[in-house]
């Protein structure tokens, strides 16, 4: 039956709740079958049909109120939003270099408080794309790779770009403004937390009904555990990191919302999302090359 791509409606549920979904659906007129997955049983079906599925079923689930069933959303079967972040980083970093080589790159557009409240926000995005060293750069295009690709299959590539460029944005603002000079800092982990705070604020904005507490606030303490695994060794800029995390969370939710206000479609908004992110971050560059000169490192 599904010899094309195929979606998966997530999250898993029990077998018995699945087996409904898929009674729901052919009463809809859309075929369906039923998959064990780790974690449960979940709907698969033709991609072409998983937006109408899912709105059929989320109808169906609102309307059966006193059944306590999980909000069945769109996981999509495919992302590029995590493999896009990690070209960038990869690609840009032969050309920025590292710390220890203050290449232009590094001293123009590095996350200086000092530059930053005297008047260069803009180095809170063009810090994103610098790192510290050869592992430095590995570790966080690893990470990116990974909850990059899980937040566009969540959101969608488009909202997924936003968000993370969004969270590393005013993670490093946020950061500057609390510690004041002579702080400054590079590299993407602030962005990568904040993936992992809008995966967090995505899931929990999911929650059906708001007296599923522990429906909306488990995804959130689950991310708040990842964070403390990943992002609290003693190299790390913790105060960055949670900040990434914080600021990801509404960005998450807000792109959750989007995307099913839209249908999981929003092809135009998605599209849209992605150029938006992409022009935010090459105009801090070019920026960084108006003010402070090619070639010319600043202190």
């Amino acid at each position: 039956m599904f010899d094309r791509a195929y979606a998966v409606l997530d999250p898993p549920t029990t077998r018995a709740t699945a087996e409904e979904w898929a009674l729901v659906l052919t009463s809809q007129g859309i075929p369906s079958r039923t998959l064990q997955a780790e974690g449960g049983w979940v709907i698969a079906l033709a991609h072409e049909d998983a937006e109408r599925a899912a709105l059929a079923l989320s109808s169906y689930v609102t309307e059966n109120v006193e059944d306590d069933l999980p909000e069945p959303t769109l996981l999509r079967k495919r992302a590029w939003s995590g493999v896009g972040v990690t070209a960038l980083i990869l690609a840009l970093f032969p050309l920025t270099g590292t710390r220890a080589s203050g290449t232009w790159w590094y001293a123009a557009g590095r996350s200086d408080a000092a530059r930053i409240l005297g008047g260069e926000p803009w180095r809170a995005a063009t810090a994103l794309t610098l790192h510290a060293d050869l592992t430095h750069v590995a570790s966080n295009a690893l990470a990116s790779l990974l909850f990059g690709t899980y937040l566009g299959r969540s959101i969608g590539d488009g909202f997924a770009l936003a968000a993370m460029l969004g969270s590393g944005i005013l993670g490093n603002l946020t950061n500057v403004w609390l510690r004041g000079e002579p702080y400054a800092g590079v590299g993407a982990s602030t962005a990568v937390f904040g993936a992992v705070g809008a995966l967090a604020g995505a899931r929990a904005a999911s929650g059906r009904r708001p007296s599923a507490i522990g429906g909306r606030w488990l995804p959130i303490a689950a991310g708040l555990g990842l964070l403390a695994l990943l992002g609290s060794s003693a190299d790390s800029d913790v105060l960055a990191h949670a900040l990434g995390f914080a600021w990801g969370i509404p960005l998450g939710a807000f792109g959750a919302w989007l995307d099913r206000r839209n249908g999981h479609a929003g092809t135009s908004l998605q599209i849209g999302a992605g150029i938006g992110a992409a022009l935010v971050l090459a105009a801090a560059w070019g920026l960084a090359f108006l003010t402070n000169g090619a070639g010319a490192p600043g202190s």
